[in-house]
């Protein structure tokens, strides 16, 4: 009896996403905002509309999470792997993107001001309609991105920049 017990709380557990390892969080969900939906964060979660502001996420793995119009704003995400990770419609004010690896990560339509992305691996990223006012790339690998429709982007003068489409849809060093 007791190991069925035991097994049964197992199971709750696994399947709430309750892993008792720190990172279940909160989110916010237009449904039911006060019901203590929790979100895993690691890598393939679902976490819509979660209120990670002011993380320190730092160096986490967390390659094809689905972060759609989360509000991450002030997060510390440098050093993090977000590969295909899915930003689109997020709230990525003030977030520390530094030495991040962002390969085919979509920031599409997201609010990125004052973000940075020094030193960043960007191979692929999709900015397309984002507001890049103040982000800073300094340093960091633009391969195959596209910033096409995106608004307020800076200089990317010391940035590495190659087949990268510009807000203006213009490739920048196309035959690198």
């Amino acid at each position: 009896m007791k190991l069925k017990l035991f097994w049964g709380v197992l199971a709750i557990g696994v399947f709430a996403g309750c892993g008792g390892n720190g990172n279940s969080l909160p989110t916010d969900t237009s449904t039911s905002p006060s019901a203590g939906v929790t979100c895993e964060l690691k890598s393939d979660a679902v976490c819509l509309r979660a209120d990670l502001h002011g993380q320190n996420l730092e160096g986490k793995f967390l390659v094809g999470i689905d972060l759609r119009k989360a509000n991450l704003e002030g997060a510390n995400l440098s050093g993090a792997d977000l590969s295909q990770a899915n930003l689109v419609g997020a709230n990525l004010n003030g977030v520390n993107f530094d030495g991040a690896i962002l390969v085919r990560t979509s920031f599409s339509s997201s609010t990125l001001g004052n973000a940075s992305f020094k030193r960043a691996l960007l191979t692929g990223a999709d900015f397309r309609g984002a507001n890049l006012e103040f982000a800073n790339f300094d340093r960091a690998y633009l391969t195959d991105a596209n910033f096409a429709g995106a608004k307020n982007l800076g200089t990317l003068k010391d940035s590495f920049v190659c087949k990268t489409t510009l807000p203006d849809e213009t490739v920048g060093a196309p035959s690198c």
